[in-house]
């Protein structure tokens, strides 16, 4: 997902980047121009609580992101916003991501509407509709369908049921494309422009998913892990040849794709390993090691890299764990050593 184009970012919160495109602008003045022609205070207030909420829902998926260690980056957008990351370890992990979206929305709602029992006025107003825009959102970002987060949570849950193949894609795909259409027939019946257009876009999102995924799975699956496979190899090379800046690229590019196999990731996680002891980036190679653990080679990599690091609780860790026999006996010494200085 990082390697998509985005704005150059406008401000930092709480350690996240945050761009906001000009389509989010105009996605503002669309949803508060009525209030802005009636009351002018009002609707500024309106727009900035609006932009605040979208930007406190992406808030709640990159606080997750960060905590996990995926660097995340937000893009305030026409269609709302959008936390960027890298991608995650484990479905669990998605999910909590996920769910910490609206999760932040339904917090702040509840937050708006005790705020408003000791407020009067355009105030009051205000933050009342902050309470209604919230719930809203929190509800419509729940909606399962793709790719909103109720779309990524049915698709989570559907890959418990069918780990294998693409059942759980198609399901999700058909309940999201059901569901969209479902609710552009509602706003069409009560008016909505905004809800028939977003959800219009929505069930035609999900219909191309689904055709898609009915045209040659097994052809679709393959073309796309051949140049996985492929970029797997280039760090292979570029590694043996000594160009470990260029190994290191190349495995950040292929642990970002979806096809890759568990060997594979464990291959990758070496190759970066081994590249940042090379280059003497010893915190980044006893990190790599650590996701490897169980071979000779990443447990010596993990050693020395602890002892250039002189970390002595990592040291401790380290003899505590699995992996310290197949360290050698000078390395087992220098880390016992370590550990000892600092008691």
């Amino acid at each position: 997902m990082l390697g998509s184009p985005t704005p150059r970012p406008v401000m930092n919160v709480l350690g996240i980047p945050v761009s906001v495109s000009f389509s989010h602008v105009i996605l503002l003045l669309f949803l508060g121009l009525q209030t802005l022609r009636v009351n002018q205070a009002m609707g500024i207030g309106v727009m900035l609580l609006l932009s605040f909420s979208i930007l406190l829902h992406e808030l709640g998926h990159g606080l997750m992101c960060a905590r996990y260690g995926l660097h995340p980056r937000i893009v305030l957008g026409g269609l709302g916003g959008v936390c960027l990351h890298q991608p995650t370890s484990s479905q669990a992990r998605q999910l909590w991501i996920t769910i910490a979206g609206p999760a932040m929305n339904f917090l702040l709602a509840i937050i708006m509407y005790l705020g408003a029992q000791y407020a009067d006025g355009m105030l009051w107003r205000l933050m009342m509709a902050g309470f209604q825009w919230n719930i809203l959102l929190g509800v419509y970002n729940l909606l399962p369908v793709q790719p909103l987060d109720g779309g990524t949570i049915t698709l989570i849950a559907a890959k418990r049921v069918w780990p294998k193949g693409q059942r759980a894609e198609r399901f999700a795909y058909r309940l999201g494309f059901g569901v969209a259409l479902a609710v552009a027939c509602y706003g069409l019946a009560i008016g909505d422009q905004l809800i028939l257009l977003v959800m219009g876009f929505a069930a035609y999102g999900n219909w191309t998913g689904m055709k898609e995924l009915g045209q040659s799975p097994t052809a679709r699956s393959e073309q796309p892990h051949q140049s996985v496979r492929m970029l797997v190899k280039k760090a292979r090379e570029a590694f043996d040849q000594g160009d470990f800046d260029s190994a290191s690229r190349l495995c950040h590019q292929a642990r970002a794709e979806p096809l890759l196999s568990e060997d594979e990731l464990r291959h990758v996680w070496q190759i970066l390993s081994l590249s940042a002891a090379r280059q003497r980036q010893w915190a980044d190679a006893a990190r790599y090691a650590q996701r490897v653990r169980g071979s000779a080679d990443m447990a010596r990599v993990e050693a020395v890299s602890i002892i250039a690091l002189a970390e002595a609780s990592l040291a401790r860790e380290f003899l505590r764990s699995d992996v310290a026999d197949y360290a050698s006996p000078q390395q087992l010494e220098s880390l016992r050593r370590l550990t000892r200085s600092t008691q």
